[in-house]
């Protein structure tokens, strides 16, 4: 990852991350990246993934918030080191045309 200026503690960033994929693998890359600099960014993912079980427990785990208005402004919200959220437009019907 390249930043132009350094991120700051004190503000609040959104960052749009492609393409999505099966796996968004680059918004993975770039989290292990933002840990290094002790940042724990947040994702958006899909409402749908929060209504099974075992997948709603491992969003979590890995920072993901339902992509609905409430839970994205509460998650822009967030003070650092939760204060960068990502996310990753195309969504679920972006995968069906990855190759």
């Amino acid at each position: 990852a390249v930043f132009e200026e350094p991120l700051e503690k004190d503000r609040r960033y959104l960052m749009a991350v492609l393409p999505h994929g099966v796996i968004p693998f680059a918004a993975s890359c770039l989290i292990e990246k933002f840990h290094e600099l002790g940042f724990f960014p947040n994702m958006i993912g899909a409402s749908v993934l929060f209504r099974i079980p075992l997948l709603r427990q491992f969003c979590r785990l890995g920072g993901v918030v339902p992509a609905s208005k409430r839970t994205v402004l509460q998650a822009l919200q967030w003070k650092y080191p939760n204060n960068v959220t990502f996310i990753v437009p195309g969504g679920i019907a972006e995968i069906f045309y990855m190759r």
